[in-house]
């Protein structure tokens, strides 16, 4: 796991420096903006069940790679999700930029369960790893805010494929299905992202 981490820090950390080496200028990137970095995060009302980041970088015109890490906290659906993200921003109409996208990553739950007693009487509650691909795509629309138009309010709408390659998936008590209808895999793939350019 730690190898996982150091390659993805690395990843991240590269993609910066590509960003910050081009010299971008703001009509290349569509909506007038600050520089090729952006952070975004989830809604605040979806941070109930999970806490998405994601960090992108444009380069060229109008294309951009993101990398997003998801950290599912909710009763129902626990675990990680990390993927990269290649856009491709086709239409600006006032303060709305239009863009498609393309996504693929991996993803691990886990699946609680409870142990028979152990020597003292007691349930010991394990968990078990269910890991998962991904790979989706959609369209979404960027939207700025205010005159520095710094931030942003961004939406997405696609379908995605959540394959299980390894273990099981936690898929919600007595709600057969979870994962894949509002969970980490859900095949409907919508989001409602704030951002900050730098």
């Amino acid at each position: 796991m730690k190898k996982i981490q150091v390659i993805i820090v690395l990843l991240v950390l590269g993609m910066i420096s590509v960003a910050s080496a081009q010299e971008v200028k703001k009509d290349s990137i569509g909506v007038d903006a600050r520089g090729p970095i952006s952070f975004y995060i989830n809604n605040p009302l979806g941070m109930v069940a999970k806490f998405r980041g994601k960090l992108e970088c444009r380069f060229k015109r109008n294309h951009a790679l993101l990398f997003c890490i998801t950290n599912y906290y909710g009763a129902y659906t626990p675990g990680i999700q990390t993927y990269f993200e290649y856009r491709k921003y086709y239409g600006k109409v006032n303060k709305t930029e239009s863009f498609f996208y393309g996504k693929s990553g991996v993803g691990r739950t886990k699946v609680p369960y409870e142990e028979a007693l152990d020597g003292y009487g007691n349930y010991q509650t394990n968990v078990k790893v269910g890991k998962y691909a991904l790979i989706g795509a959609g369209i979404g629309q960027s939207i700025s805010l205010g005159k520095s138009q710094a931030f942003y309010l961004q939406f997405t709408e696609g379908l995605k494929c959540s394959p299980v390659f390894s273990g099981e998936v936690y898929e919600g008590d007595g709600l057969k299905g979870l994962f894949y209808i509002a969970g980490p895999g859900a095949f409907i793939d919508l989001g409602i992202n704030l951002g900050i350019r730098f």
